[in-house]
């Protein structure tokens, strides 16, 4: 499982999941989480899918200033 923040948006984290694939040999999706932070801060997991599922997924943002 990778925690990425900063996330740009969908389209850049739909590319970063499939040269990890590639790299990695694994079958791995993401859930991004457009947050209401006035900075546009975006977060999103990247996880295996043979080890987890998007319902499985739950995760929290703390950002402190």
């Amino acid at each position: 499982m990778l925690g990425v923040c900063e996330v740009e948006n969908e389209y850049v984290i739909h590319f970063l999941n499939i040269a990890m694939n590639s790299v990695l040999n694994r079958q791995c999706t993401f859930v991004i989480s457009e947050g209401d932070d006035k900075r546009g801060i975006d977060t999103a997991p990247i996880f295996d899918t043979a080890k987890y599922s998007p319902e499985q997924v739950t995760f929290s943002v703390g950002i402190i200033k």
